[in-house]
């Protein structure tokens, strides 16, 4: 199990990201009969579903519009889309998913994280119906039946987005296919409109005169037509074939409308694939990772755990690759800025920090770090030391009590974790798991304690917000923060404030604490530092005082030092 109790933490979950990944067997089936994404065969199936939820509707509209005469020996090999459906059905209930970044492996958990209405639209579009219609000969009655299958679109859908959004199908050409099946599928849509158009004109001018007077049958119109909308989408157009009544030119120019929006469609999902560097970066490193674990023999589920981990983040933040990485490639003078507007909602909910001003919160925000906690790992335990703070922004966590899990929370953007335990120096009461994989920021009591040492200002400011809300212990929070100037400190704060101290401030409510911190630190500002200080600390103090005074003074992100926003 994965706990914070040094930066140890945190460099375990950036390798988990310079080697993110995993190989899975070669066999389509675990020994649960489960299937997943990372197999080939299981990719392929994908590629078939997609094309099959997209041929039901030419199937309907070639009997329909087309031939409705066909006969019921010919119409036997369209049970195997419907057979493949069934068998479809059986798959998507056994594949693995990840969900709010936890790995599904559960048929139950499944089914809900596929959604139970989707569930249900698949499996009544799988039984076959329309055959009635061909068997009686009454192609109305065969529309009537065929409205069901006609619900597999949903399919096409999901299929459509796992092929864009899964890590597995990234970097590969066969990513492109979709694209050229929506190519054909719209072709026969207008090749069947150009065909019914033409049938309800029934002008000697149009396009399918020629054609008929030689004899052609309807299927041959249709490939003849397939043939006419296909170059012009292409935008080929060799003018063999060409639009004669008005309806037939305003619907070759919505083809070719269509025509040009399909091919730039598909130029840039290949471009996308081969050209755009920050997606093949990650990729790259995806497989190289798969080719190093699988070589050096990496235990099984070590590895499926990297592999959920880098799903998770593609799932997330795309190529970018997390939070560390984006602030890595952000020049330094922006990187606090960015990371104070991530972590405003955070300080915004502690009682340590709500006194201070954007400038100074974004020195605090220079020293906290980004972890991600996977699954079933701890952010802290019941009984360790709790020497952090933790900014919890994103995943569902479970409360242990005596190994006892007492509740679970969604966090928020600004759920805070620990700031009583990190200033007192006390151990943590509960235990804390992730349950899915958790995005949080982490500030040190070391780090925090570095800053109030050698940040005279937002000392002063988080003391008077400490002492406003733990006026018991503030002695305690201020021995184990400071350390050993901390009895000089006290002896300071305590002879510059007094009776304002020892009289108002324990009976202050938080919703006034700011006017009476802005009053206690004017006074401050104008006291003079106790002889024994040491100098370095002293100087250090008053530079920051001339420094930050107007940047505390000031309510407008204009005038502060250091502006949090772009």
């Amino acid at each position: 199990m994965q706990t914070l109790n040094n930066n140890d933490a945190l460099s375990t979950m950036v390798s988990h990201y310079k080697y993110a990944t995993m190989r899975y067997s070669s066999n389509i089936l675990d020994k649960n009969c489960r299937f997943s994404h990372y197999n080939r065969f299981r990719r392929a199936w994908e590629y078939i579903m997609f094309f099959l939820s997209l041929m039901c509707f030419a199937e309907i509209t070639f009997v329909y519009f087309i031939y409705p005469q066909l006969k019921f020996v010919y119409y036997i090999p369209f049970f195997i889309p419907d057979i493949l459906f069934a068998a479809d059905h059986f798959i998507i209930r056994r594949t693995l998913c990840i969900s709010g970044g936890e790995i599904v492996d559960d048929t139950e958990k499944i089914k809900k994280a596929y959604g139970n209405f989707l569930l249900i639209i698949h499996l009544i579009s799988i039984f076959p119906l329309s055959w009635i219609g061909i068997i009686i000969k009454y192609r109305h009655v065969y529309l009537i039946l065929s409205l069901n299958k006609m619900l597999r679109i949903t399919r096409a859908y999901t299929t459509f987005m796992n092929i864009n959004n899964l890590l597995p199908y990234m970097g590969s050409f066969a990513t492109i296919i979709p694209a050229f099946m929506i190519l054909l599928f719209v072709t026969h849509i207008f090749a069947v409109i150009m065909i019914i158009i033409s049938n309800a004109e029934s002008k000697p001018e149009s396009w399918t005169t020629p054609y008929k007077d030689r004899g052609f049958t309807p299927i041959m119109l249709y490939i003849t037509a397939i043939y006419f909308v296909l170059t012009t989408v292409s935008t080929v157009g060799y003018g063999d074939i060409t639009p004669e009544t008005n309806v037939e030119v305003i619907t070759i120019i919505f083809v070719q409308i269509i025509g040009v929006i399909m091919h730039t469609a598909i130029i840039a999902r290949m471009i996308s694939v081969f050209v755009n560097t920050l997606e093949q970066s990650f990729i790259t490193q995806y497989k190289v990772a798969q080719d190093f674990m699988k070589f050096k023999k990496i235990d099984n589920e070590r590895r499926k755990e990297v592999r959920n981990f880098c799903q998770y983040y593609w799932e997330t933040t795309g190529a970018t690759g997390g939070v560390r990485n984006l602030l890595r490639n952000i020049p330094k003078a922006l990187r606090t800025t960015i990371k104070l507007e991530m972590t405003r909602p955070f300080f915004d909910a502690t009682v340590s920090f709500n006194a201070l001003s954007p400038g100074q919160l974004a020195k605090v925000a220079h020293v906290i770090k980004h972890i991600t906690f996977s699954p079933g790992s701890y952010l802290c335990k019941q009984g360790e030391k709790c020497n952090f703070m933790l900014f919890v922004g994103r995943g569902i966590i479970s409360i242990i009590v005596d190994d006892v899990a007492i509740a679970s929370e969604s966090c928020t953007q600004s759920t805070v974790h620990g700031e009583n335990q990190m200033l007192l120096g006390t151990n943590c009461a509960t235990s804390i798991r992730a349950l899915t994989y958790v995005d949080a920021w982490v500030l040190y009591q070391e780090d925090l304690s570095n800053l109030m040492r050698h940040h005279g200002y937002i000392r002063n400011l988080m003391m008077q917000s400490i002492a406003s809300a733990y006026p018991v212990m503030f002695d305690d929070i201020a021995n184990h923060m400071l350390g050993d100037i901390a009895p000089k400190l006290l002896l300071k704060f305590r002879k510059q404030n007094g009776e304002v101290f020892q009289n108002r401030i324990p009976t202050m409510r938080l919703s006034e604490s700011r006017p009476r911190m802005d009053m206690i630190i004017q006074n401050l500002s104008g006291g003079e530092t106790d002889a024994g200080m040491d100098s370095g600390l002293r100087k250090l103090d008053e530079k920051e005082d001339e420094e930050e005074s107007s940047t505390s003074s000031s309510s407008s992100y204009g005038n502060s030092k250091v502006r949090p926003f772009l």
